[in-house]
């Protein structure tokens, strides 16, 4: 099974704007993804929309970071907010929950992981 576990991040863009992203891990049984998401709308603008709210990129063995899917925000019945990433693999789909122990990271909860690993 699959492990997740992602923290809130900054950084200043060429124009000296500062944006809050998530960056991570995801673990399987064979690989370690260093994942990386980035807004491409205001934080909020689009929840439990059709429209995706990041892009997600992927860690290459070279360095850079390569588009690999996208980024919902979602609101669950109950209210909740969390995140949910559908990557360019389609057996890898994960929804991100805030860690109530720990503030500003956001893990996967066992079953919000479907992966063939």
């Amino acid at each position: 099974m699959a492990q997740a576990k992602f923290t809130e991040m900054e950084m200043t863009t060429k124009d000296g704007e500062a944006i809050k992203y998530l960056e991570g891990d995801i673990f399987t049984r064979r690989d370690k993804l260093v994942v990386r998401c980035t807004p491409v709308v205001e934080d909020g603008a689009c929840i439990n929309a059709k429209e995706f709210s990041h892009k997600v990129e992927v860690k290459a063995h070279y360095g850079e970071f390569i588009d690999s899917g996208v980024m919902w925000s979602k609101r669950s019945k109950e209210g909740t907010f969390y995140y949910s990433i559908s990557m360019n693999d389609p057996s890898l789909n994960i929804s991100l929950w805030a860690d109530d122990e720990e503030p500003g990271v956001w893990i996967a909860r066992a079953n919000s992981i479907r992966s063939a690993a």
